[in-house]
């Protein structure tokens, strides 16, 4: 009976070391699983594709930038902003766009206020480093510097405390960082600010009355007037003032925008 005994006993560890590495087996993937989402949800990519993007050094920017050439396509086809984890999936697909027939990417420059009013971007290197891959692939760039509040969440809403002449004061500060950065790149279209005028209307004007509007149209209008010079002492290439809204009020400030290549 002891070796029947032994026999059985041996099985039974062999059955629940089985069960132990199942069950721990299962319990990595579920945590592996549950990471692998995460990262999908923030990100846009999964991991191995998270991983695959490319950000360059200082020096491989002082080796690249002197290489690249700014052309401008007769037909501007192209996509629209989308966030830099995409964008990296744009990239790594630019044979099929160009097969497509597209010869324009768009790169946007986002940003986020902190609660005490600061501003920050997420992955810069990255975006930086994307824009830099897609004049390297050969497509005209269009690049427009934006803040994360203008979609349906405001400003407030997302903790920040910030007075209009804080935000175009900012909105210009980093305007002219990127118009300079867009010249270093050759870049062929540049934004000083994407959509200034929700910006304004949804987080200071607050309203959406005849006088209200004339008043965001009046603010707009003079911002954009006041940076293009200083757009144009430190960037060559074509710059565009893009507006979210089609308003009357903008009809009044029309003479404001003379000297961009591009309105819409």
């Amino acid at each position: 009976m002891a070796p029947r005994s032994l026999s059985n006993s041996i099985k039974g560890f062999i059955v629940r070391r089985r069960r132990l590495l199942t069950g721990i087996l299962v319990a990595l993937f579920i945590v592996f699983a549950g990471v692998n989402l995460i990262v999908y949800q923030m990100t846009g990519l999964w991991p191995h594709e998270k991983a695959a993007e490319i950000v360059f050094s200082e020096e491989m920017m002082a080796e690249i930038l002197p290489t690249l050439t700014r052309e401008y396509p007769a037909v501007i086809k192209g996509n629209w902003e989308p966030n830099e984890s995409y964008m990296s999936q744009v990239l790594d697909a630019s044979d099929r766009l160009r097969g497509l027939g597209v010869n324009t990417l768009s790169c946007a420059a986002e940003y986020e206020f902190r609660d005490d009013g600061s501003y920050f971007m997420r992955d810069e290197g990255l975006r930086r480093s994307n824009l830099v891959r897609a004049k390297q692939e050969g497509f005209a760039v269009y690049v427009g510097v934006s803040f994360v509040g203008s979609g349906q969440v405001s400003i407030a809403d997302r903790g920040a405390q910030i007075s209009l002449e804080e935000y175009l004061e900012v909105s210009e500060e980093l305007a002219l960082e990127w118009a300079r950065f867009a010249e270093e790149c050759v870049v062929e279209y540049f934004c000083p600010q994407q959509e200034l005028d929700y910006m304004i209307l949804q987080n200071f004007i607050l309203a959406l009355d005849e006088a209200a509007i004339a008043e965001g149209a009046r603010v707009v209008a003079e911002w954009h007037r006041d940076i293009l010079p200083k757009v144009k002492e430190v960037y060559t290439g074509k710059v565009v003032a893009k507006f979210a809204y089609m308003l009357e009020g903008k009809a009044a400030t029309g003479e404001y925008y003379r000297g961009y290549d591009y309105l819409g």
